[in-house]
């Protein structure tokens, strides 16, 4: 066979119809599943991933740093006058 026969054939041939199932098994709803959260992924963009990191970061930071306590607004008690206070559930 030369060039133009091989085009000639070409331009008849026809390829094979796809089978039904195809459609079902390509275009299926996806399934949620338990095993997703162990197996599943989701993917997010490199720059979104690092912000992420490093608002959590500094979460972190924030919240195992201890508060800062100043004593210049310290007084001391002038009168102390303690007072008991019972319920009504507790006996004279």
């Amino acid at each position: 066979m030369n060039d133009d026969e091989l085009r000639s054939m070409l331009k008849t041939w026809q390829a094979p119809a796809a089978p039904a199932e195809l459609r079902c098994r390509v275009f299926a709803p996806p399934r949620l599943s338990w095993r997703w959260l162990f197996s599943g992924e989701i993917r997010v963009p490199i720059p979104l991933a690092v912000a992420f990191a490093a608002v959590l970061l500094f979460i972190a930071y924030r919240v195992a740093q201890p508060p800062s306590a100043s004593l210049s607004d310290f007084r001391q008690v002038q009168q102390f006058q303690p007072r008991v206070v019972k319920s009504s559930y507790e006996n004279d």
